[in-house]
């Protein structure tokens, strides 16, 4: 198991970066999920999961399909 190499956890990285998005904005789950693992060096089960959760509350508007569909996604390359 890979740790993260960055100081504090992986709730304080995510909640600093936390801003509601708007709406209407097209998001690219797949790419923002595996952008934020490489940024924010999160390899471990417990830190993956925070992430996905994180980011199913930090988008309620948008469609939870794709959101889902994108930790699919990023759960059968990363591990």
């Amino acid at each position: 198991m890979v740790h993260s190499k960055k100081e504090g956890d992986i709730y304080t990285i995510l909640k600093k970066k936390a801003s509601k998005a708007k709406p209407q904005e097209k998001i690219n789950f797949k790419e923002y999920l595996l952008q934020e693992i490489v940024n924010n060096n999160i390899w471990t089960d417990e830190d993956l999961n925070t992430l996905f959760e994180s980011t199913r509350t930090k988008y309620p508007d948008h469609d939870k399909a794709l959101i889902n569909e994108a930790i699919l996604y990023v759960k059968s390359t990363i591990l």
